[in-house]
């Protein structure tokens, strides 16, 4: 049996991309089990600026140079501030 680990550190980071690959699956039940568990799993806070630092990325010259673009952006954006309205708390 696998002993239970006390405490595994994902970056934020990691966990927005997750929020944004899983919008794929929207229409599937397990979505909002995976949502809730993300949510929780950042304490229910996600900040504007934290959803700017994440989405900013595709404007960057890495990104363009992979061929992401501003849409890809405003779409990481929608994606992060829907998830942040219906899983995590307002952030004052």
């Amino acid at each position: 049996m696998i002993k239970q680990r006390k405490q595994i550190k994902v970056s934020l980071t990691k966990i927005l991309k997750i929020v944004e690959s899983v919008e794929v699956f929207k229409e599937y039940e397990i979505t909002e089990n995976i949502y809730n568990l993300l949510a929780r799993s950042i304490r229910h806070q996600l900040t504007d600026s934290e959803i700017e630092d994440f989405a900013g990325w595709y404007l960057s010259e890495e990104a363009g140079e992979l061929g992401y673009d501003k849409e890809h952006y405003d779409s990481a954006k929608e994606i992060l501030e829907s998830f942040r309205e219906n899983y995590c708390k307002p952030v004052r």
